[in-house]
C-alpha cells in the first residue's frame, strides 16, 4: 500500500503505512498475552502449560532445534558473495569456540576490516 501512496504523493498515508498500522499490529499481537499473564498469575500460566499436549510442546522443541540452522543458512544466503564467506566463518567459530563475546569479535571484526581496507587503500596509492 505504501507504494501506491508513494506513487500518488501521499506523504500522510505512506507515513501511516510505515509508523501507525505497524505499531498498532504489534500492540496486538504482543500485549494480551503478557497483560493476561500478570493478571492471573503464575499459577494459571501453569495450569495452561501443563494442559498443552507433549506432542505439541516436542514439536516446539523440534522446530527450536531448526532455528539456529535456518539463520546460519539466511546469514549465508544474505552474505551472497564467495569473498566474504571466509570472513564470516571465521567470525562465527572465533565466538562459538573461544567464548569472546559477540560484540567484542564485531570490534575485532570492524578493526580488521579497516586495516584491511587501509592497506588496500595504501597499496592502491
Amino acid at each position: 500500500m505504501a507504494d501506491k501512496y508513494a506513487e500518488e504523493g501521499n506523504v500522510r498515508q505512506i507515513k501511516l503505512c510505515a509508523i501507525f498500522w505497524p505499531t498498532l499490529l504489534g500492540f496486538f499481537i504482543r500485549f494480551p498475552m503478557p497483560f493476561l499473564a500478570n493478571l492471573y498469575g503464575k499459577n494459571s500460566i501453569n495450569a495452561f502449560l501443563n494442559s498443552v499436549p507433549e506432542w505439541l510442546i516436542h514439536g516446539f522443541s523440534v522446530a527450536g532445534g531448526l532455528l539456529p540452522a535456518l539463520g546460519f543458512a539466511l546469514t549465508i544466503f544474505v552474505i551472497g558473495k564467495k569473498a566474504l564467506l571466509p570472513w564470516f566463518f571465521i567470525g562465527y567459530f572465533l565466538v562459538q569456540f573461544s567464548g569472546i563475546p559477540v560484540f567484542g569479535a564485531a570490534i575485532f571484526g570492524l578493526s580488521a576490516v579497516l586495516l584491511i581496507s587501509y592497506y588496500q587503500n595504501k597499496k592502491e596509492a
